[in-house]
């Protein structure tokens, strides 16, 4: 709408100036051109002038309800080429005494009568730029055809008929104009027309105070303005009630728009909301009795590394390039790291305590990346390769006792205990990971292992041949493990209790899949 209330009076507006700059790329300041028609305004407006009236230079304001050519408002307009108020509510032509160069002027189909015919057609007599006039369907002006006029000069059919000389007349009183209505005025019209100036002066004269009387009666009478009204149906006060109408109707088709929509915010919108989510975490987040979980409520991709910077946990979040950097806020703590980017909070848990005072957080300037180093308190502590050898044992573990009877499972787990429980060279320095199958603990294997017990051959355990340990492949199907390496070296010296070394590196036991069975390590 042109004006935010209705109750006011409808103008144009910045707003609707922005709305109808498109064509410009939506700046004001440069505008040559702009159409306001159909907006239901009621004036023009300072808006209008004092944003580009020093640049604009064709106005269209054609199908409103402008009652008056404000001179206040016309006045910043000095480059004004082309004025379009047709289908407006125009009594006079005023206010454009500063539109020196105005050569178009389009008043067709608005109110001036007799009455003020010789005012408006004295204002445009400076614009000497003025080339092309149109008053047509203005009481002033005759009907082009249908009509015959009586020996005053006027169009008979009620005071809404016009004046078959006013051609004539603003012919001979604007000798700049070139076309009226669309027709050249050639020579010849202008010199019969220069002729009888001085008559059609006197006969407008008489015609205006006839007009003037003739209104005044009517106005006296209500009956004589209703019939008025249907005969014509044509008159400002019809047009503002439709006018109004409209503007209530265009109204509450923009209101429901409005209210399907969703709602545009901008920067600071979204700054408030952003700051409010911040405040609203972090109190959560200090209450005593809060339980810390992981969330990533804006879908960001992210990831962990400990191998680019060794003794601190690396984490990575892809965030777009063009975002603000004041709508993300980093919050670490020695055991979690909360973040809220515009408004969406992630929160992770990290695999290791850090150390939240020394930590750092990056922006990347050409892909928009994230980078937080978080140094660990302990360097050593849970580090990737621990970790993966952990999964390995466990996922075996969980292997081996879903395929297993009862009375397989113990068997194979003092094996297990055996081999898992086997004491590491100490210039490793591999680290006790906490066993997810309830024993105290487990440890990956690494070096050479001495191996102290065997699966028994009815469960699928390997045989002594010559000192070397095959496998039995009738009953390999019942465990579903078997030995990495055969070969062992075997000590017979000791019939009770022999004792088995690997002559590889490394001794250990693994799920067999098919021919080729993947390994864990």
């Amino acid at each position: 709408m042109a004006a935010t209330r209705l109750d006011n009076v409808r103008t144009i507006t910045l707003e609707l100036i922005r709305k109808r700059s498109e064509h410009n790329e939506g700046l004001v300041s440069t505008l040559e051109e702009i159409a306001l028609h159909q907006e239901e305004l009621q004036t023009i407006g300072p808006y209008l002038g004092r944003t580009c009236g020093k640049t604009l230079q064709i106005l269209l304001l054609q199908n409103n309800v402008i009652s008056k050519m404000n001179p206040r408002d016309l006045k910043p307009m000095i480059n004004l080429r082309y004025l379009n108020l047709a289908l407006n509510n125009i009594r006079i032509i005023e206010g454009l005494e500063t539109c020196e160069f105005l050569e178009k002027l389009d008043l067709t189909l608005n109110f001036i009568d007799l009455e003020t015919l010789k005012e408006s057609i004295d204002n445009l007599k400076h614009l000497m730029n003025l080339r092309e006039l149109f008053l047509i369907g203005n009481r002033c002006y005759p009907p082009e055809t249908g009509t015959s006029s009586n020996d005053d000069g006027i169009q008979k059919n009620s005071r809404l008929q016009g004046w078959v000389n006013c051609r004539s007349y603003i012919a001979a009183m604007l000798p700049q104009l070139t076309s009226l209505e669309g027709k050249e005025i050639t020579k010849s019209e202008r010199i019969v027309a220069n002729q009888r100036l001085s008559t059609m002066t006197g006969e407008l004269l008489t015609l205006a105070n006839n007009t003037t009387r003739a209104r005044i009666a009517a106005e006296s009478t209500s009956f004589s303005i209703k019939e008025d009204l249907s005969l014509r149906g044509h008159t400002p006060e019809a047009r503002l009630q439709m006018s109004h109408e409209m503007a209530h109707q265009k109204y509450e088709k923009e209101q429901n728009e409005r209210a399907n929509q969703p709602k545009k915010r901008g920067e600071k919108e979204f700054e408030d909301e952003h700051l409010q989510t911040i405040s609203n975490e972090r109190k959560r987040e200090e209450e005593k009795n809060c339980t810390v979980r992981q969330r990533n409520d804006g879908k960001w991709l992210f990831r962990f590394n400990e191998d680019t910077t060794p003794g601190s946990v690396v984490l990575t979040i892809g965030i777009q390039r063009h975002l603000s950097t004041s709508l993300v806020d980093v919050d670490v703590h020695p055991k979690y790291i909360s973040i809220i980017i515009k408004s969406k909070i992630l929160r992770l848990v990290l695999p290791a305590e850090v150390n939240s005072d020394n930590s750092t957080a990056q922006r990347s300037l050409t892909t928009g990346e994230l980078v937080i180093t978080m140094p660990k308190i302990d360097p050593e502590e849970n580090m990737i390769s621990i970790r993966a050898a952990g999964k390995a044992i466990y996922f075996a573990n969980s292997s081996v006792s879903s395929s297993c009877n009862t009375h397989s499972k113990t068997q194979m787990t003092k094996a297990n205990n055996t081999i898992f429980n086997a004491p590491p060279k100490q210039s490793l320095g591999v680290r006790m990971l906490e066993g997810s199958d309830g024993r105290d603990s487990i440890q990956a294997l690494n070096g050479p292992v001495k191996i102290s017990g065997l699966v028994s051959e009815s469960h699928g355990g390997v045989i002594q041949e010559s000192g070397v340990y095959t496998n039995n492949a009738k009953n390999n199907n019942h465990i579903g493990m078997r030995e990495i390496r055969t070969t062992v070296q075997v000590d017979m010296n000791d019939n009770d209790e022999s004792s088995y070394v690997a002559n590889e590196t490394q001794v250990g036991i693994r799920e067999e899949v098919n021919d080729e069975p993947p390994g864990l390590w």
